[in-house]
């Protein structure tokens, strides 16, 4: 995870109304990125240039904040994803929140199950790998044992629940994204409700090889994220709506897993409902207990006013509000092309974990009871979005 103090402008493009806007194949440029070629890069406030590996490496050891955008391809395809796609994502579904809690007596008897034990035991595996580097061997090794732990929690499904685990690849990682799917029911199946966290970590000063346990950044959150579904596939929870989970590949290196995931569901016109992106569960700071940042910028409001009303009615943590920053995790990739996003976190932004991207993001500096609230939160999201109808 990248934060920055302020609020992020996007570039404000022409707006491209119609289908046939989209350049044909034959239209675009050689793909970028590989076997030693350029990347596509966007700093903030500034248009995308071309950088090497080496500049790009250097912009992550410095803390410049970027998003790589090398995988969208060209130019006019990028100036198309920006405008007239994120319209009609936004166009195709009804963006309706509730306005209060209503299915507190589904979610209770989940949230009564998790287990912040359970939760250290994942991460105290998580966190062994060297790295979790999304172009190291470590960020693949780590990958494919999450892949392997998510799909034995879906191989648990009884009762007629179906549930699936896949890898999303991307071009320029050795890591894959992982995607779990339980699919709905009813005339809401084709909405999606989305919970992610990013399982890479980072090292700022040696990438590939240096120690990155990343046990809050973002271990935390991908602890979470399995915890919530874990917990709805045990109790064979059946939602209207789709419910969806996520662990992207490469946040740290510009949201580049989360873009391509939300870059695809968009040019397929899926219906995303919801977005929550849990990344940095787990650090307290001293005489800050009990509260919760929710980031303000980059966000879709309504989906935040929902966001604060679940959160007084399934934890204990007092919401602070505050604006994040350019790029700042995977919820500004659904924001940009157009889907409903959220995202809360561990504190607000003057009170940041100061041990994140070093060998000292380690287990001992978290408090799991904090991140069983994110649990709750999480539980809660996804039995009242994804359960509406049932």
């Amino acid at each position: 995870m990248k934060l920055a103090i302020g609020i992020c402008i996007w570039a404000i493009l022409a707006t491209v109304t119609s289908q046939s806007a989209v350049p044909s194949d034959k239209n675009l440029p050689g793909e970028r990125g590989k076997n030693g070629d350029l990347f596509y890069i966007e700093l903030e406030g500034s248009d995308p240039v071309d950088m090497t590996k080496e500049q790009v490496d250097d912009l992550i050891t410095k803390g410049k904040h970027f998003i790589d955008l090398t995988n969208v391809r060209s130019h006019s395809q990028l100036k198309y994803e920006r405008t007239a796609l994120k319209d009609n994502a936004k166009a195709t579904i009804a963006l309706d929140y509730p306005k209060e809690i209503r299915s507190q007596e589904q979610a209770q008897p989940i949230i009564d199950k998790l287990s912040p034990d359970v939760m250290r035991e994942f991460l105290n595996h998580f966190t062994s790998f060297t790295n979790r580097y999304a172009r190291s061997s470590h960020g693949a090794k780590s990958a494919e044992w999450l892949y392997e732990y998510v799909t034995k929690i879906s191989s648990g499904a009884s009762n007629g629940l179906q549930v699936t685990v896949s890898k999303e690849s991307h071009r320029n990682l050795t890591q894959p994204s992982i995607i779990a799917r339980i699919p709905g029911q009813g005339n809401l199946v084709d909405e999606i409700v989305i919970i992610g966290a990013h399982q890479d970590s980072i090292n700022s000063t040696d990438k590939e090889n240096g120690r990155a346990p990343g046990a809050d950044d973002d271990g935390s959150g991908s602890a979470t994220v399995v915890e919530i579904f874990r917990r709805l596939v045990e109790a064979r929870y059946q939602p209207s709506r789709t419910l969806e989970f996520h662990w992207y590949a490469g946040e740290e290196v510009g949201l580049v897993g989360s873009l391509d995931v939300a870059t695809k569901y968009q040019k397929e016109a899926k219906n995303v409902y919801a977005m929550l992106q849990f990344d940095m569960t787990g650090y307290v700071p001293t005489g800050h207990e009990n509260t919760m940042g929710l980031v303000t910028d980059n966000v879709n409001a309504e989906l935040n006013e929902f966001l604060k009303i679940a959160a007084t009615a399934y934890t204990n943590l007092k919401v602070i509000p505050f604006a994040c920053g350019y790029r700042c995790s995977d919820h500004a990739s659904w924001n940009r092309t157009g889907f409903p996003s959220t995202f809360p976190i561990e504190s607000d932004v003057a009170k940041n974990n100061s041990y994140i991207h070093t060998e000292n993001d380690t287990m001992d500096h978290l408090n799991f009871d904090h991140m069983l609230e994110f649990a709750k939160l999480g539980v809660g999201f996804a039995v009242e979005l994804a359960g509406e109808g049932s």
